[in-house]
């Protein structure tokens, strides 16, 4: 027991001296940017509202959501998005229609880009793909991360390789974020100096809003 109690107290001090270390943007792994500055969601933000635009996919919505919200949840913001039950509550839209996707294109986020800040339209995804769940989940997860200010990674492992995984994944539990992709969210959200990325509905007080320009990043898939 003495031996127990001793070793505990040692994990406790040496928890006392450890200094965190600073967020590292990994290798190969990139942001969005507009004026060389990195775009994330204002911290005050959160959660934003979603809204499936077809319940039968909802599992893939929800799986992405619960995995996104953990991170939000180790870094202290808290939960980043909730299911919202009509478009009119919700900042972010996700249409199962695929309408608008080039035939090549699996899912994409689009954008309007205004001075001084970045607005999400919505994410579009054929729900009707012919992938196994846990690539379409792994999709769906690469486009919240796009809503959050991640671009794309080199490395084939990331959820956010900007090519779908040629692995198939069968299950849609096996659609995970790995150590990388953590930590490019934690290093973009612990910048100071960003550009807003806004959601539906969502102003910039004391900032009219200008003329939408509108730009589209799509998920390449390889044949």
């Amino acid at each position: 027991m003495k031996q127990r109690f001793f070793i505990r107290l040692l994990v406790l001090l040496a928890g006392l001296f450890i200094v965190p270390a600073t967020a590292q943007l990994p290798s190969g792994y990139s942001v969005s940017r507009q004026f060389s500055k990195p775009c994330r969601i204002s911290s005050d933000h959160f959660p934003w509202r979603v809204f499936s635009t077809d319940a039968r996919f909802n599992m893939f919505m929800n799986h992405a959501l619960v995995i996104w919200n953990a991170e939000g949840s180790r870094l202290g913001l808290g939960e980043l998005f909730l299911p919202a039950s009509s478009p009119e509550e919700a900042q972010l839209i996700v249409d199962w229609s695929g309408s608008g996707l080039p035939s090549d294109k699996a899912a994409g986020v689009f954008w309007d880009i205004n001075l001084g800040y970045k607005r999400v339209l919505k994410i579009t995804i054929e729900g009707g793909f012919r992938v196994p769940d846990g690539n379409k989940a792994q999709i769906l997860l690469q486009e919240f991360g796009h809503v959050l200010g991640l671009d794309h990674s080199q490395d084939r492992d990331d959820v956010m390789y900007e090519v779908m995984h040629t692995r198939r994944l069968r299950r849609m539990t096996d659609a995970r974020l790995t150590h990388r992709d953590r930590a490019a969210l934690e290093w973009l959200y612990s910048q100071d100096e960003t550009i807003p990325i806004l959601g539906l509905g969502e102003e910039i007080p004391g900032r009219k809003p200008k003329v939408p320009q509108p730009s589209f990043t799509p998920t390449p898939i390889e044949p």
